[in-house]
């Protein structure tokens, strides 16, 4: 049986990150628990980092460089598929890979177990499209956002993770509100479960460190039906086509299921939960045990009012005739979609979506939509240089929030960003009122959380979680609830990402 192979994707960032990865990546070839390494990343990026040569020319790793694409997509999402697809053809056919990044998904005990002991078996369910050959292991999923999926680190066949790769343009106009991490998730199986597709066209973009609102949104959805439906489905979906945790085969079975009678509705608030976890500042939760799943599904929670519905939701979703048969049509919404899109637009308004609107007639249909989050890149020296800097301070936030440690050297490195960053801020009038965050409407503006997520206790989705060479995706829903920033006035201030880096540094604003 051949050995798995790793295919580290990206730009490394932080050589001494990777090569503490490397050392590992060394440890586990020599104990023969994987059979090589492929680095893919764009051309001329080793060149920067002389000791990341010098590691390649020891033979550590395979080299895969490309150009990078210029279109750019929300979370850089076609970097990563090019990325990722070239990197696997540098691996033989049918072998398992490891997929991670050069800075970010730590190589963990808990890794290395899961390339020793995962069964990564899927057996086929009538009605269900033929996505996988084999399940594909993820650290982490969303309880109530489809195919919001860890994608920083994961394990499959090679077979199946160029599904991945081959990811649809379609999630950003046929889909509202979506994350990066939906777009490479969403593809494999876009277009084959309809009720996913007509619940896309009406989500919610989440929203951002207020509670009232928060807790508002989630009220909203949990009242819908069809929503349940979703979650429901999704659930199906995770545990029949996925390994949920990056945990071993013989670890899962020593945690036994979870006890009958569980508060279902504190599953999705900042309960307790085993093998859920809440992020308190997008008041959502995440699953990183297979268990929780296999307990909605095997219905252990109580049966108060929201149990009720959701084993109702249960037994629609379990035939595939169901939702296979839902209608996706944006011109023709069912019933339970249109009212959903009501709700949420009673309590915040000018949220954006992709149905027909309600007064367009019936010889005339008109669909709101905004302009697609994809754009040219414009490869100057300039802009290489603060897209850079930017990706490296947003990098550092995202370290500190999770509690890893950082470097005197990085510190020192940040000073100059941060002082340019503060000047700018406060440039022209340093008394002027305070501007909003969000600067645009919420369908100009990513209202989902970013997309990296460490492999440890701080494996929540963070408001400034590192994308792919990607910035932080704030909430356009506004803590007025309307869905669109007010008009700014006067000089900016400084953004929430400043402040957030200011704080964490410990460094204050001198003019706040």
């Amino acid at each position: 049986m051949s050995k798995p192979w790793v295919v580290v994707c990206g730009m490394i960032r932080d050589a001494a990150v990777f090569a503490t990865k490397l050392e590992t990546l060394r440890a586990w070839k020599a104990d023969g628990v994987i059979e090589d390494v492929v680095l893919s990343t764009w051309a001329g990026e080793i060149d920067r980092y002389p000791e990341v040569g010098e590691a390649w020319s020891r033979g550590e790793f395979i080299l895969v460089e490309t150009d990078p694409p210029i279109l750019k997509t929300v979370g850089h999402t076609v970097h990563q598929a090019r990325s990722l697809y070239y990197g696997l053809q540098a691996v033989p056919e049918g072998v398992k890979v490891l997929k991670t990044r050069p800075d970010l998904g730590d190589l963990t005990g808990p890794v290395r177990a899961i390339l020793e002991q995962i069964d990564l078996t899927l057996t086929p369910k009538a009605g269900w499209p033929e996505v996988f050959g084999s399940k594909i292991a993820v650290v982490m999923h969303s309880l109530e956002i489809p195919f919001y999926v860890n994608d920083i680190i994961y394990f499959g066949v090679r077979e199946d993770l160029l599904r991945l790769a081959n990811f649809d343009l379609s999630t950003e106009y046929l889909c509202s509100h979506m994350a990066p991490e939906q777009f490479f998730f969403r593809g494999a199986f876009a277009g084959q479960f309809p009720l996913l597709e007509a619940y896309f066209q009406v989500a919610p973009p989440l929203v951002f460190n207020d509670a009232v609102d928060g807790q508002a949104r989630q009220d909203i959805l949990l009242q819908s039906d069809v929503f349940l439906d979703a979650v429901a489905l999704n659930t199906r979906l995770m545990n029949h086509y996925f390994r949920i945790g990056f945990v071993a085969d013989e670890q899962r079975r020593a945690q036994g299921p979870l006890p009958e009678g569980f508060d279902l509705r504190a599953m999705f608030g900042p309960s307790q939960t085993p093998g859920v976890r809440f992020y308190e500042p997008i008041h959502s939760s995440n699953v990183f045990e297979e268990r929780a799943g296999a307990a909605i599904l095997e219905r252990r929670f109580a049966m108060d009012d929201l149990g009720a519905r959701m084993a109702e939701a249960l037994d629609r979703t379990e035939d595939p005739a169901y939702w296979r048969s839902y209608s996706a049509n944006p011109l023709n919404p069912s019933d339970s979609i249109r009212a959903l899109q009501r709700s949420i637009a009673d309590r915040f308004p000018n949220t954006g979506h992709r149905l027909v609107e309600e007064d367009a007639g019936s010889r005339r249909r008109r669909i709101k939509l905004s302009g697609e989050r994809i754009s040219l890149m414009v490869d100057t020296q300039e802009g290489v240089r603060l897209s850079e800097e930017v990706n490296f301070l947003r990098r550092l936030v995202n370290d500190l929030q999770g509690g890893r440690p950082i470097s005197p050297e990085r510190l020192a490195a940040a000073s100059g960003p941060v002082d340019a960053i503060v000047q700018s801020d406060f440039a022209d009038e340093p008394d002027a009122p305070s501007a909003p965050d969000v600067a645009a409407t919420d369908d100009r503006v990513l209202n989902q959380p970013g997309g990296d997520v460490a492999v440890s206790e701080a494996a929540a989705v963070s408001p400034v979680d590192v994308v792919e060479d990607g910035g932080p995706q704030e909430s356009a829903v506004s803590s007025s609830g309307t869905g669109q920033a007010p008009e700014a006035t006067g000089a900016a201030a400084p953004t929430g990402f400043t402040k957030t880096l200011e704080r964490l540094l410990g460094r204050g604003s001198a003019q706040s």
